[in-house]
Parts: structure tokens; C-alpha cells; sequence
């Protein structure tokens, strides 16, 4: 297990003690890659106020399972994985511009959420989901947290056609199962 490195170039193996050492060393802008292998996460991997591109070794070869990432503030590149979510974990995307979740296999035991965004405030959640293989997940977009009951989102320009908003592309998402049993989709 380990943390190689220094900015703007990382390297660790996948397990959540390496990852997390090099989120929280890496500076904004910088790249770390995350060797094949298998781990078991135990919570989240939070990055937040910094901009990190974090690539697995490709779907299948780099496998996480139980958790994933939760971005903050963050335009933060996630690709490469396979994330195998447990039961009521998923992807948490909170007031954060310019973020990318691409190219990864993400698997959930039952037909719920893999991934929640939202905006905090003034702060709004624009980002892109692409070519990602979905199995058993959703994905919820939530102008802001219930905080501040909407209010920002409702007196916003639409802005249909540019960078703010959510973008949903070139995904395969599956349900597999019975359809009664998929609740909202």
C-alpha cells in the first residue's frame, strides 16, 4: 500500500489509506493514477476546494468496492474504475463546477441513487457523466440542499445549452429484474 509522488504527478495502490493520502497531498491541478487492483472502502474519499484528475487503470482492472468519492467545491475528474456500491453508498457531488465522472463501470445490489448532486447557496452543481456503464443506479440532480428550501434555483436563469447544468452523455444504463420493483426511476 502506498502513496508515490509529488505534484503534479501521483501514483497509489487502490486501497482507501493510499488514495486518500495522495487527495489530500495532491495540489489542484494535479493527476493521480491508481494502479489495477481490488479494494474495499469503508467510507467516501472526500476532495474538497482542490481541482484533482484521479484515474483508475480502467474499468474492471481498478475495482473499488462499497464506497466511492464525495467532491465538494471541486472540479474533479473521476475515471477508470469499477465502483461495486454497497447498499446506501453513492457518489455525493455538492457545489461544484466544472466536474467530470467518465469512463467507469458503477454497480449497485439494489435499483437506488449511485450518484446525488446539488448546489449549496448561489453555488450550483455543473458538471458532466460520461460513458460510464450504469447497472442498478440512478442518478438525483437537486438544484440545492434543502437548506435553502430552492429559493437561488427558482430565481436563476435557465441557461438551457450551456455549462450550467448537469450533463448526462453516452452512458449504458441497465435495470435488470422486475420492473415492479424498480420504484421511480
Amino acid at each position: 500500500a502506498a502513496c508515490t509522488g509529488s505534484n503534479p504527478m501521483w501514483t497509489s495502490t487502490p486501497d482507501r489509506t493510499s488514495v486518500a493520502s495522495c487527495v489530500s497531498s495532491a495540489a489542484t491541478g494535479s493527476t493521480i493514477n491508481v494502479f489495477a487492483g481490488s479494494a474495499t472502502w469503508s467510507s467516501n474519499i472526500s476532495i474538497s476546494g482542490k481541482n484533482l484528475t484521479i484515474i483508475g487503470a480502467g474499468a474492471g482492472n481498478t475495482v473499488i468496492t462499497t464506497a466511492a468519492f464525495t467532491l465538494t467545491n471541486s472540479a474533479s475528474r473521476i475515471s477508470g474504475f469499477t465502483f461495486d456500491l454497497g447498499s446506501g453508498n453513492q457518489f455525493v457531488v455538492e457545489a461544484s463546477v466544472g466536474w467530470r465522472i467518465d469512463h467507469n463501470t458503477i454497480t449497485r445490489p439494489t435499483h437506488d441513487n449511485w450518484l446525488t448532486t446539488y448546489g449549496q447557496g448561489t453555488n450550483f452543481s455543473e458538471g458532466l457523466i460520461d460513458n460510464n456503464y450504469i447497472l442498478r443506479g440512478r442518478i438525483v440532480v437537486f438544484g440545492e440542499d434543502s437548506a435553502t428550501a430552492g429559493r437561488h434555483t427558482w430565481s436563476r436563469a435557465l441557461n438551457l445549452g450551456t455549462s450550467r447544468a448537469v450533463y448526462i452523455e453516452d452512458n449504458t444504463i441497465e435495470y435488470t429484474g422486475d420492473p415492479g420493483s424498480f420504484g421511480p426511476l
